[in-house]
């Protein structure tokens, strides 16, 4: 799987089709990997800013303007270079892929935002981060991409 360029990763062209994807993807994938949930969500809703003031963290939902994700475009360059720069030495980190981020972004929104997904979780005591990163791994396997570590 060929992975994005430093210069690419945080053009606006690039975040478009990247978050376009991910729309897609969770709209034809999620009522099958989420217990409970019935599509009929409203996707566009999805939309990115970039926030350059994000600390430790690339994307991230706004917590004020519902379906809004935030994106820093320098954690997500600083990323890339440790990505980069783990390569250069023979060592592997999973690719740094906004796609997959925005999947995860959406993934968790949808789960906090819908009661029967979230109530079919919350006994289990699985949150949205942790189910976000589930559905985010499997859009990584599914495009040939390392999966995160569970934490």
């Amino acid at each position: 799987m060929k992975t994005a360029k430093l210069e690419d990763i945080t053009s606006k062209e690039f975040l478009n089709k990247a978050l376009e994807n991910a729309k897609s993807w969770c709209q034809l994938n999620l009522p099958t990997c989420l217990q409970g949930f019935q599509n009929g969500f409203d996707y566009p809703t999805f939309r990115y800013i970039i926030d350059n003031d994000l600390v430790g963290t690339a994307m991230a939902l706004d917590n004020k303007k519902p379906g809004l994700i935030r994106v820093s475009a320098e954690q997500l360059k600083w990323y890339k270079q440790k990505e980069d720069h783990f390569k250069a030495y023979g060592l592997k980190e999973p690719e740094t892929d906004p796609r997959s981020m925005f999947v995860h972004e959406i993934t968790e929104f949808i789960v906090s935002k819908t009661p029967e997904v979230f109530l079919h979780y919350f006994p289990k005591r699985e949150f949205p981060h942790s189910i976000a990163r589930q559905i985010e791994n499997i859009n990584r396997r599914e495009r040939g991409l390392r999966e995160w570590l569970e934490y």
